[in-house]
């Protein structure tokens, strides 16, 4: 019906107003602190809006696409808020608050498929993989991207620890691999998983890492040069 609710967990309750579009609603993504909300429509809209009080709407952003998908926010300083979406031949990043693209790269996935995609806690990389490389992007600088070799099937899952310093990567070749984001080192020998991980996260030190798996299991590992994993 175009309209796009949030909900109190705890209550059950819509919390603020619908935001409403013409365009029926394709997906919803919210930052991590859960302050921002953006929707995608099917006519390429992507409208953002303050989860806070009354759920007030920003600066709509506008695509030119209407194959969008968005994939992540960064917001380490909880001002400067910024998006990432993919419409099927580059990735781009996005100013919440102004609207405005501020980096794009030709990215056109592997088999048209939805690549993996994270920005960094502070917003100044991007991270992006679909066959079985890594690149990672500087967005202020027009260099060629930190390509990270090493899974041997298609990347499924990126993650940033939260002081931008490692990225974990999941991939179809069922490993977990931890790498050092300014020399493109592996930090661990790749981890082995039962399926592909779909889902990584680091804890709030970056000393654990928790993926999820295909195969249904969660498993927490050590980030550490000993590492261990707890399925």
């Amino acid at each position: 019906d175009g309209q796009a609710r949030l909900w109190d967990t705890r209550t059950g309750r819509s919390v603020g107003r619908p935001i409403v579009n013409p365009a029926p609603v394709v997906s919803i993504v919210l930052s991590a602190d859960s302050e921002r909300a953006a929707m995608v429509c099917d006519d390429g809209s992507i409208h953002t809006w303050n989860t806070l009080g009354s759920c007030l709407p920003l600066q709509p952003i506008v695509t030119e696409t209407p194959a969008v998908r968005v994939l992540c926010f960064s917001n380490m300083d909880r001002i400067n808020y910024k998006l990432a979406s993919w419409d099927g031949s580059s990735v781009r990043v996005w100013d919440v608050t102004t609207g405005k693209c501020i980096f794009a790269t030709k990215y056109p996935g592997a088999s048209g498929t939805c690549p993996a995609v994270a920005l960094s806690p502070d917003g100044t990389r991007m991270a992006a993989g679909d066959r079985d490389v890594v690149s990672i992007f500087t967005l202020a600088s027009t260099e060629q991207p930190l390509e990270l070799a090493g899974h041997t099937q298609t990347v499924t899952a990126l993650a940033f620890s939260p002081d931008g310093r490692l990225l974990g990567s999941g991939s179809e070749d069922k490993t977990l691999r931890v790498w050092n984001v300014e020399t493109g080192e592996s930090t661990l020998p790749p981890i082995p998983h039962e399926s592909a991980p779909k889902q990584i996260i680091f804890s709030n030190d970056g000393s654990t890492v928790v993926t999820a798996s295909r195969d249904g299991y969660i498993r927490q590992i050590d980030a550490t040069t000993e590492w261990l994993r707890y399925d």
